[in-house]
């Protein structure tokens, strides 16, 4: 996991695209802790490894986890939700946080929504929550949603047409342009063409801002992998 830390997802992601591994970003998903007002946003930051949950409806045939995903959690790893599709409650909110902090996770991931929005940003500075929801939710899960998995693998934007499978132990990196997943025995040859097309990515902007070079020219030059 050291190998790709401070990486920006950008880079990540367009190294993993250029490796061909397939989606391997979580579809509209950004910060709701740091809020976008607070001076963390920008510089928000979020490792660690997975540590998987599902939901399904109600009616779902699948039976409750006896597991409880949020006091299963490990220092340093990262929560990852894939909520039930279409439900209109949230999987995340203040206790949930609280009690997530004080095991030392590292941050959440919730496809679907988050509540208790002061509750939870009350911890921003040490618990990055990324969601894929553009709004909140003022409803708790239980009545309209319940957990029936937790570790193995799960899919989140599972009805979109980018699916992401994120498997227990994956790598989690999140910042203020999104997140990415990086299987763990990847990581090394993600981070190091990554760390290329960063270097390539500054040659080309000072021939851009000082040199006077067109989009087409500097691309051409410096984007070599």
């Amino acid at each position: 996991m050291q190998s790709v830390s401070g990486i920006p997802t950008c880079d990540l992601a367009d190294a993993m695209t250029r490796l061909g591994m397939g989606t391997r970003f979580v579809l509209n998903a950004s910060p709701v802790s740091p809020r976008v007002s607070s001076s963390l946003h920008s510089s928000v930051y979020l490792i660690g490894t997975a540590h998987t949950a599902r939901f399904a409806v109600p009616s779902s045939p699948d039976p409750v986890s006896p597991i409880n995903a949020v006091d299963s959690l490990k220092p340093g790893q990262v929560l990852v939700i894939a909520g039930a599709v279409g439900a209109p409650n949230a999987y995340f909110g203040g206790l949930l946080c609280a009690r997530a902090v004080a095991i030392g996770a590292a941050g959440a991931v919730v496809d679907g929504r988050v509540r208790d929005l002061n509750e939870v940003c009350e911890h921003e500075s040490v618990f990055p929550v990324m969601s894929t929801s553009p709004v909140g939710s003022v409803l708790g899960a239980p009545t309209f949603a319940k957990c029936v998995q937790v570790g193995g693998s799960v899919t989140l934007c599972s009805e979109t047409a980018y699916p992401i499978t994120i498997n227990e132990g994956d790598i989690i990196v999140g910042d203020v342009d999104g997140v990415v997943c990086i299987p763990a025995d990847r990581a090394e040859e993600v981070a190091a063409l990554a760390k290329k097309i960063q270097l390539q990515d500054a040659a080309a902007k000072v021939d851009i801002v000082e040199n006077g070079f067109t989009l087409v020219d500097a691309f051409k030059k410096h984007r070599t992998v």
